[in-house]
């Protein structure tokens, strides 16, 4: 059973999620959480840089990337921001979301609160 606390100077806001501890945390995976954790949200690049806490080059070719293999697709633009959402038609981010779900199911159960019997 996972413990319920965790010590606050062990955990860091740029850590991966569930997602890079199985898939290993690389900063592609990184991204790719991100979109997978905010399926409905759009993000500008200075997002993904803020919550990953990676280089904007790096970021910028990563999302290059997602954008060519079609992972990612280009939403709306405000001011100079470009934003980008997860393209919930690409078969591959289908299955991507499929197991980033099976992975939260799995770690709900183990968090479970037993009913009480009485």
């Amino acid at each position: 059973m996972l413990e319920l606390e965790q010590k606050e100077e062990d955990f860091k806001w740029t850590d991966g999620g569930e997602f890079c501890k199985v898939f290993g945390e690389t900063p592609r995976n990184k991204i790719i959480e991100e979109f997978l954790c905010g399926r409905g949200i759009d993000f500008p690049i200075i997002s993904l840089m803020q919550e990953t806490a990676l280089d904007r080059t790096v970021v910028k070719a990563i999302v290059a990337e997602l954008l060519a293999e079609q992972l990612i697709i280009p939403t709306r633009r405000y001011r100079n921001m470009q934003f980008y959402q997860l393209n919930r038609k690409n078969p591959k981010a289908q299955e991507l979301l499929k197991v980033f779900d099976e992975l939260l199911r799995k770690i709900g159960k183990e968090y479970q609160i037993p009913k009480d019997s009485s």
